[in-house]
């Protein structure tokens, strides 16, 4: 066995250590765990919408703009989300206050975990 002698060992100082903020995917983790947030499954053809036209399904609809907007840092969020119910108006970019034209915005159908129950107005909530 090939032993190193004290004089051949370099030591460098690197820094104290300290814990780091968590990671996107672990926050995300930790949420969904404590029920904070709910895992909605990938679509197969995605429904899509712009902010003009009336909703065309009940469920849940995300909010983005291209991204080359200039506010698209501001208004592309997880959280420009909306419940909506067949035949109603996407919500307005204003009443968010972010200064994008309705018509801009493009929605995509993400689901919804709510079930009907043959009363008009009455679903069942899921969560």
């Amino acid at each position: 066995m090939n032993w190193l002698s004290a004089d051949q060992v370099q030591w460098h100082y690197l820094g104290e250590p300290y814990p780091v903020s968590p990671v996107r995917e672990d926050f995300l983790k930790i949420a969904l765990h404590a029920g904070w947030l709910r895992q909605v499954p990938d679509l197969p053809s995605p429904l899509q919408c712009d902010g003009l036209r009336q909703c065309p399904r009940t469920g849940i609809w995300e909010g983005h703009i291209t991204s080359d907007h200039p506010m698209a840092a501001l208004y592309n969020r997880w959280n420009q989300q909306a419940f909506l119910e067949k035949g109603q108006a996407f919500p307005k970019p204003g009443e968010r206050f972010v200064d994008v034209a309705i018509d801009e915005v493009q929605w995509t159908y993400l689901g919804s975990p709510n079930a009907e129950t043959g009363m008009s107005g009455v679903r069942e909530i899921d969560l």
